[in-house]
């Protein structure tokens, strides 16, 4: 894929400390010098999330008031957000995208020779991942030099879909998260879509990904 690619991130102003992050991110990669900067504000923790969501989504409007919760902030924050940053990229008419968030900071520095790598018919794109054991619930279709194309294994809640970080988006994959229904997600977080829908696109994971919770006990 060429390197010309859009990238977006997301920053919540309130976190002043990761504005330093950003400011590394794009001194030390080209990849990222020309980032397009996202910013947002925090939303209370102790709203009601169906007192807010009059103007969002349907999908996760619905879901979250039949809960009648109060969401943590920053959960709310990321996927309201990321649905924003998503719909303007698409309405930009970028055909494939790169999405991050603020405090997201590579564990590898060739990030040209990797985009150049990612095939151009790829969808939805992992170059983080929230837990080590994602090999677990996937199956690995093909194999490039720095990724390899999976599907989710059906009924299983996978972490591929499980938290932002960074992560790549064609034109389809948008316009799918775009009109995702209520019915078609599992939780109120980013991208955590059920796994017959998140397999109709053509998903690649960095082979050596970065991850959150490298000691998690969860297995």
């Amino acid at each position: 894929m060429k390197l010309d690619i859009p990238v977006y991130c997301l920053h919540i102003i309130e976190n002043k400390d990761r504005m330093q992050n950003i400011i590394k991110l794009k001194s030390n990669y080209d990849f990222f010098s020309n980032m397009k900067i996202c910013e947002f504000t925090k939303v209370p923790i102790n709203v009601k999330i169906g007192d807010m969501l009059e103007s969002m989504h349907t999908w996760y409007y619905d879901s979250c008031k039949k809960s009648n919760i109060t969401v943590y902030g920053g959960v709310f924050s990321c996927a309201y957000n990321w649905l924003q940053i998503i719909k303007c990229a698409y309405e930009r008419g970028d055909e494939f995208a790169v999405f991050l968030e603020d405090d997201y900071y590579p564990n590898f520095t060739n990030m040209n020779d990797i985009v150049l790598d990612l095939p151009n018919d790829a969808d939805f794109v992992k170059f983080g991942i929230t837990y080590p054991y994602w090999r677990d619930e996937v199956n690995i279709i093909n194999k490039t030099k720095h990724f390899v194309e999976v599907s989710c294994i059906n009924g299983h809640e996978t972490t591929i879909s499980h938290n932002a970080m960074c992560f790549g988006m064609s034109r389809k994959a948008m316009k799918l998260y775009i009109d995702l229904q209520e019915y078609d997600f599992h939780a109120a977080d980013m991208v955590f879509i059920k796994t017959e829908i998140l397999n109709q696109l053509k998903i690649f994971m960095l082979d050596k990904p970065t991850i959150i919770w490298k000691n998690s006990s969860i297995v």
